[in-house]
């Protein structure tokens, strides 16, 4: 199966969008399992009763999205070349603003965190993913993806 090979990008984005018959496979296998996972993962939170001392954690990883800029940390006092194309709303919480596109997280600022930078000294885009996600640094054959 042919794949298109783009120019530009580290060697390993490059190769994770090689595409095979196996990933193809993998792929459509995990998406109709997580449809059945969704019905379980809600009657399961339905029936267990939650303490206060649970917390959830949504981590968004969007290697390749929407600038922090354009997303939860506008820079409006920034010269117009550098800002993002939205403007900045505030929230519920002083002192914090964000995308005007996300209203409604503003609106419930309070019960979230936003983790506006985090720091390795990785070159390597999957190893700095890998040690920011596990906390371990990649072994030592840097050819193993063992993302979480």
């Amino acid at each position: 199966m042919p794949s298109r090979q783009p120019t530009t990008g580290c060697a390993e984005f490059r190769r994770q969008l090689k595409l095979t018959r196996r990933g193809f496979l993998q792929a459509g296998g995990l998406g109709l399992g997580g449809l059945s996972l969704a019905d379980l993962l809600a009657t399961e939170s339905q029936a267990a009763p939650r303490t206060s001392s649970e917390h959830s954690v949504l981590i968004l990883w969007m290697r390749g999205g929407p600038s922090q800029h354009e997303t939860w940390d506008p820079k409006m006092e920034a010269p117009a070349e550098y800002r993002g194309a939205f403007g900045a709303t505030s929230t519920n919480v002083p002192g914090i603003d964000i995308c005007d596109m996300l209203p409604r997280s503003a609106q419930v600022m309070d019960k979230w965190s936003i983790i506006r930078s985090l720091h390795h000294t990785n070159a390597g885009h999957s190893a700095g993913d890998q040690i920011l996600f596990t906390g371990h640094p990649p072994g030592p054959d840097p050819t193993v993806n063992i993302h979480p």
